[in-house]
């Protein structure tokens, strides 16, 4: 396992311990831009099995066609608490794993996860959990698995919900 150090707590990052749950996914404006950068290329990673991510005007594009939803859609969902998104370089990005069916509405599933999550993670955070492989999910990450066993991926929300406000 390769430890990490975050220079300005001056203590080791593992990634897969308690210790680390909250501190690799801190969306710290001090972090360097570089290490921000190779955070998000991990949720490029991360996210490429379960559909890969859109930037939000691309997303926007595609509810309008496919679905007759404006923008002001998106930012319900946003507000609401419905949808995975994050800042980078000044643009929103969606993970598309979230949206099913023709109309890419916002899949149940990972609602009742965000509402797990959304009181101790903020939405770098939350999309670099839903992009990273977890034990508890047998190494697949939170994405990946939500197919398979929405209610194991709930569960681990809930665990590791605990872990990062203990």
């Amino acid at each position: 396992m390769q430890t990490m150090t975050n220079d300005r707590a001056k203590r080791p990052i593992d990634p897969f311990g308690k210790a680390g749950a909250r501190a690799l996914l801190v969306d710290d404006p001090a972090l360097p831009g570089a290490a921000r950068d190779d955070q998000f290329v991990s949720m490029l990673r991360g996210f490429r099995l379960s559909g890969g991510l859109a930037r939000g005007h691309d997303l926007a594009t595609l509810l309008a066609g496919r679905a007759r939803l404006d923008i002001g859609t998106l930012a319900r969902w946003i507000v609401g608490g419905e949808v995975v998104h994050f800042d980078w370089q000044r643009e929103t990005w969606f993970p598309m794993f979230q949206f099913c069916g023709s109309d890419l509405a916002p899949r149940a599933a990972v609602s009742r996860v965000l509402m797990e999550l959304r009181d101790v993670l903020d939405p770098w955070e939350t999309a670099q959990w839903f992009a990273r492989p977890s034990t508890a999910l047998a190494n697949r990450s939170p994405a990946d698995a939500l197919d398979l066993d929405p209610d194991l991926v709930l569960h681990a929300a809930r665990c590791d919900r605990y872990i990062v406000d203990a």
